[in-house]
């Protein structure tokens, strides 16, 4: 057995990516894989193991994945609501194991993870943080600027610039900033229902932190990264009831 004072991770040791599909509802990526549909999802089950688990209540996100983060229930992690911060967590997560052994990580939307702790790494907190604080501090204007896209007040040329600037540091790609544009000026021209706005907003917002999260990888190198993908669940809160009427 191996204590924690003894174990210390190496640079060369294999890093571990854990990927959050929020809302991934089991039977339909089966059938999804089947089809061909997903076949990058499909290669990884095809060389290693699924399984399905059943959720306690309540059935909230916050409360599930820090189930899933710390292997423990709700009355030993203590978030048991939407409203939890990090304040509220009574157990450690798999990126503090990491971190107490020597270990870099890096965290972006998971759940509860504001306010964010300065670990060695990245974290980013998720949509429900109450401000725009990260860690580094340089990567608050991720919430800025997704904030700004939803709201209806318009931004000026030097705002839109500063955050075109800010977003190319930061590893956006062209091709999202460019789509941005493009989704700006669809907002002015075209009268698109309600509806369509915000699928097309969800779709570039995880776009946009998809491109950071890469940059930010390649810049610390750690040996635990977690990445949140929001985008299934916010968008089956608008279209399942289409899915199924």
């Amino acid at each position: 057995m191996t204590t924690t004072r003894e174990f210390h991770f190496r640079p060369q040791e294999r890093a571990v990516l854990f990927v959050g599909l929020d809302c991934a509802t089991y039977w339909i990526v089966q059938k999804l894989v089947a089809e061909g549909r997903m076949p990058h999802l499909g290669a990884l089950m095809r060389r290693g193991a699924t399984f399905h688990t059943e959720c306690e209540e309540p059935v909230v996100s916050p409360v599930v994945w820090t189930s899933i983060a710390t292997a423990k229930t709700p009355d030993k992690h203590g978030v048991k609501s939407f409203h939890a911060t990090s304040a509220s967590v009574r157990t450690k997560r798999i990126w503090d194991l990491y971190a107490e052994r020597g270990a870099r990580v890096g965290v972006m939307g998971h759940f509860v993870l504001w306010p964010p702790q300065k670990l060695d790494g990245f974290v980013v907190p998720d949509l429900l943080a109450l401000d725009d604080q990260t860690h580094p501090d340089d990567l608050r204007f991720l919430r800025k600027l997704t904030e700004a896209q939803k709201s209806d007040k318009e931004q000026g040329l030097r705002e839109n610039l500063r955050f075109a600037k800010e977003a190319l540091l930061h590893g956006v790609r062209f091709s999202t900033l460019m789509a941005a544009f493009v989704e700006m000026l669809r907002r002015k021209v075209l009268r698109r229902p309600l509806i369509e706005q915000q699928f097309a907003l969800r779709v570039l917002k995880q776009r946009l932190y998809a491109d950071v999260f890469i940059w930010l990888h390649r810049r610390f190198r750690p040996q635990y990264a977690y990445f949140h993908n929001h985008l299934i669940d916010t968008c089956s809160h608008i279209f399942w009831k289409y899915f199924e009427p």
